[in-house]
C-alpha cells in the first residue's frame, strides 16, 4: 500500500470510519470516497507534496473540516501544508465548525466544494489569492459576514454559489469576467445591480432572491447573450421593463 498513489472506493455502501492511516501514504495523490455511508471525522492529514484531490462528499461525516492536519496545533491552518491539493469536496455530509484559514494561500486549489453542512463564521480573507479556482460553493450552511472582496473577481472563477447562508455587504461591483453560474440566494446581501452586469458576457444563471436589494435592474442585463436563469424573488428592486423584453423568450425569468 506504500506505492499507491490512487484510490477509488465512490458509490458503494462503505460503512464506518475513514482509517486514521489513510493520510500517511506519501504517494497518495488522489482519494474518492464520495456517495457512502461512512461516518465519524476526517482524520489527520500529515504533510503532502503530492495529495491533489479529496472527495469525500456525500456520507455522513463529522467534526470539522478538518480537526487536525498534520502536526499543527490549529487545524484550521492545515489546507496550506497541502501546495497540490486543486479539489477538495466534503459537500453532503454533517461537518461543523469555521472553514480553513489559509486555504486561500494554495495558488492551485481549483474547486472548493464544502456545501450542505453545518459549517459557522465567516470566509477567510485570503480567498483572493486562489487565483487558480474554478468552482467555490459553501452554500447551504450557516456562515456569516461578508465576502473577502479579492472572491469576487477570482480571475478564473466560473462557479460561485453561496445561497442559503448568512452572508452581508454590498452586492459587488465587479465580478469575474468568466463567471456562468452566480447564486446568492438567501442571504442578507444590500445594494443595487451595477451596470457593469453588461460585461458578464458568460453569465447563464443569476439567482439573487430573499436578499435586501434595492434599486432598479439594470437593462444592460438584456445584452447578455447565455442569460438563461434570473431570479430575483423578495427584493425590491424595479423591473417592469424585464417583463417586457422577456416576454415569450425561452427564459427562466422570476422576479
Amino acid at each position: 500500500m506504500v506505492a499507491l498513489e490512487f484510490l477509488d472506493l465512490s458509490r458503494n455502501s462503505l460503512i464506518g470510519n475513514i482509517p486514521d492511516g489513510l493520510f500517511t501514504l506519501k504517494n497518495l495523490s488522489t482519494v474518492y470516497l464520495y456517495k457512502n455511508i461512512l461516518s465519524g471525522e476526517i482524520p489527520q492529514v500529515v504533510e503532502s507534496l503530492k495529495l491533489k484531490v479529496i472527495d469525500f462528499s456525500e456520507n455522513n461525516l463529522t467534526g470539522i473540516i478538518p480537526e487536525d492536519f498534520g502536526k499543527l496545533k490549529q487545524m484550521t491552518e492545515g489546507i496550506g501544508r497541502l501546495p497540490a491539493l486543486i479539489d477538495f469536496r466534503v459537500f453532503n455530509n454533517n461537518l461543523s465548525g469555521v472553514l480553513p484559514s489559509d486555504f486561500g494561500k494554495n495558488s492551485k486549489l481549483q474547486s472548493f466544494r464544502v456545501n450542505s453542512n453545518r459549517l459557522t463564521g465567516t470566509l477567510p480573507e485570503p480567498l483572493g489569492n486562489c487565483s487558480s479556482l474554478l468552482v467555490f460553493n459553501v452554500g447551504n450552511n450557516m456562515l456569516s459576514g461578508e465576502i473577502p472582496s479579492g472572491l469576487w473577481t477570482l480571475p478564473n472563477l466560473g462557479t460561485l454559489i453561496l445561497r442559503n447562508n448568512s452572508f452581508t455587504g454590498l452586492f459587488p461591483e465587479k465580478l469575474s469576467d468568466n463567471i456562468w453560474e452566480f447564486h446568492i440566494s438567501n442571504n442578507r446581501f444590500s445594494g443595487t445591480l451595477p451596470t457593469a452586469v453588461s460585461s458578464w458576457r458568460n453569465l447563464i444563471e443569476f439567482e439573487a432572491s430573499d436578499n435586501l436589494l434595492t434599486g432598479t435592474i439594470p437593462q444592460e442585463l438584456t445584452t447578455l447573450p447565455r442569460l438563461t436563469i434570473f431570479c430575483l424573488i423578495k427584493t425590491s428592486l424595479e423591473e417592469s421593463f424585464l417583463q417586457k423584453y422577456y416576454l415569450g423568450r425561452s427564459y427562466l425569468l422570476l422576479i
